[in-house]
């Protein structure tokens, strides 16, 4: 079981909330695992830094390793600056130095050793390791230090406890062996307790918004922050759900919609974000026949170019997008309008969510079709996204990182920690990171914002619902938008559910052209389809956790909500003995 001492949300490193999201429940279910990130190490510990951040430190039975990450794509061997060494890849030309992982790893394994000898604690083994998390590595010629890479074929808990194991073992041959000791769970916490004084967490200072005038407060103070990289063409701006990315898209779209007189595009995966972005944007319009927003989802936008170069062929099929050939079909249907002249135009693009585009050639749109000399050096582009709701498939992850990495790399960086929700407790945060995390306690109390019912079968659940939303609009009067997601087995014709919904006219299924509803009318779709946009009161019937995807879809879901969570599971998940999940009482 992993016992996070930190809140994954506050991780502002790409590599690094790759590792937290690597750590896995499934590997060793019966080992106890407690994890502390981003510790600080002081002079008087560490032999040759003033001071220093240990990325994780892990406490289990066997002992304490110490784990550095260097997120992005890591090679070794000639970098930019004619040296010799560890470098991270910006782009195909360039080659960033970075230091040795393996000398920082045992700098900080040395101080955590040091420490334990002043607390009189000789028994306990320290060990090290080196985890690339977004990129596969050749380790030829480096030196024999533990190193865990997307190449590996072990998972990455089944690697951290391994090399313990190894390095016990390498201690115990090469030294006089030593009887280490076993550590139970409440003294790896109190370990953890103890190092905490001298190595304290970073923490960060972001609360969630307890009623509306504090998240518009809140909001218009980003604003003012973000105002500060308005000098720069180029934004890449990182934030997890409810930090507000899709609202600063919206009012960069507004300002540059009236402030200048150019075309721009705003591109998302999302087709009801798109809508809902495409309805904003008419108001922001300015009285130019040759300016304006054009608003559309990317696959649609990627179909409408193929259909320009009148070519049946170039049109790509859904599969494609699933298979990673979607970047293969862009340069082809670019390449085509190039040499037809045809290539459209822009002043500007907003990719938003981008997160789910890095790895489906968005380079290649902002590289031919932005009106600039070397556009991805010179153009002007806005890029909002959130590698925690990213889904990347681990053949095209080398892509995603790089495409992501290369445009930051140009850009003026920022990262969004605050919700700007109107969450009324701490509950739906609790719930969204445990989603996150993959280990929803079905029996927990997560706070009066957060309400988990069962369901026995649809009709159930919708009647479940109707209750729930019954009841909302009796205490609120009617005042709250509200919303019911389904997670992706359950929306499909084959669950029942269409034949479920004929009948009932108070339900409307949430189509492309998203709009305001009429009164009494309340929306449905499912989890994933609502990336970037939000409701008061939000309703999630989930099928089997059993299925891991769920526990993505549930994230998502979770997060669209401003003021309260109903979460309905299906019942024969809480019957006793269900893996992972106690009996609901």
């Amino acid at each position: 079981m992993i016992h996070r001492r930190y809140n994954p949300w506050f991780i502002d490193n790409s590599g690094e909330s790759t590792v937290d999201k690597l750590l896995n429940d499934e590997v060793f279910p019966e080992e106890n695992l407690v994890v502390e990130h981003s510790l600080r190490i002081s002079l008087d510990y560490h032999k040759t830094q003033m001071s220093g951040e240990c990325d994780f430190l892990i406490v289990c039975c066997l002992g304490i390793i110490v784990i550095e990450v260097k997120g992005g794509i890591i090679g070794h061997g000639e970098t930019s600056d004619k040296g010799n060494g560890f470098f991270r890849q910006i782009n195909p030309t360039t080659r960033e130095p970075i230091r040795n992982p393996f000398i920082q790893v045992d700098g900080y394994k040395d101080a955590i050793l040091e420490f334990l000898k002043a607390k009189g604690i000789s028994d306990i083994f320290v060990a090290s390791m080196v985890c690339f998390p977004e990129c596969s590595f050749d380790p030829g010629g480096i030196g024999n230090g533990y190193l865990w890479h997307r190449g590996c074929e072990e998972k990455l808990t089944e690697f951290i406890l391994g090399a313990i194991e190894d390095q016990i073992d390498h201690f115990n041959e090469i030294y006089t062996p030593k009887d280490w000791k076993q550590i139970e769970y409440e003294e790896m916490v109190r370990i953890c307790e103890a190092l905490s004084p001298r190595f304290d967490p970073e923490v960060r200072k972001a609360h969630l918004m307890r009623n509306r005038d504090q998240a518009q407060q809140r909001f218009l103070q980003g604003l003012e922050i973000l105002k500060g990289l308005d000098g720069n063409r180029r934004v890449a701006l990182q934030g997890p759900p409810g930090s507000g990315k899709t609202t600063f898209a919206l009012d960069k779209v507004r300002r540059i919609c009236q402030e200048e007189n150019g075309m721009g595009l705003y591109l998302c995966w999302n087709e009801l974000l798109a809508s809902h972005v495409r309805s904003a944007a008419a108001h922001y319009q300015p009285d130019n026949p040759d300016g304006g927003l054009e608003v559309l989802p990317y696959y649609d936008f990627i179909c409408q170019l193929a259909s320009k170069t009148g070519d049946p062929h170039l049109m790509p099929p859904i599969e494609s997008i699933n298979q990673g050939k979607l970047p293969e079909y862009i340069t082809t249907i670019l390449n085509r309008l190039r040499k037809n002249r045809a290539l459209p135009r822009y002043d500007f693009i907003i990719a938003d969510e981008a997160q789910d585009l890095f790895d489906k050639g968005i380079e290649k749109l902002l590289k031919d079709l932005l009106k600039s000399n070397d556009p991805v050096l010179n153009g002007q582009y806005y890029i909002f996204y959130d590698d925690s709701q990213a889904f990347p498939k681990i053949q095209n992850l080398e892509s995603y990182v790089s495409t992501r990495d290369m445009l930051r790399s140009h850009s003026a960086c920022y990262t969004l920690f605050s919700s700007l929700r109107v969450n009324t407790g701490q509950g739906i945060g609790d719930l969204i990171r445990d989603a996150e995390n993959k280990r929803i306690n079905l029996g927990s109390k997560y706070g009066e914002d957060v309400t988990i019912q069962r369901w026995k079968d649809l009709p159930y659940a919708m009647k479940e619902a109707d209750q729930i939303l019954n009841q909302e609009k009796i205490l609120n009067q009617g005042s709250q938008e509200s919303v019911v997601l389904f997670t992706s087995d359950l929306i499909r014709p084959e669950s029942g559910i269409n034949t479920l919904m004929e009948s009932r006219k108070d339900f409307v299924l949430i189509g492309k052209e998203f709009g305001p509803l009429a009164p009494g009318k309340t929306g449905y779709t499912s989890m994933l389809r609502t990336k970037g946009l939000e409701w008061d009161i939000v309703i999630l019937i989930s099928s089997s956790l059993e299925d891991q995807r769920n526990y993505f879809q549930l994230y998502i879901g979770a997060s669209r909500a401003r003021l309260k969570v109903y979460l309905l599971v299906e019942e024969d998940l809480l019957q006793e003995g269900a893996p992972g999940n106690p009996q609901l009482i």
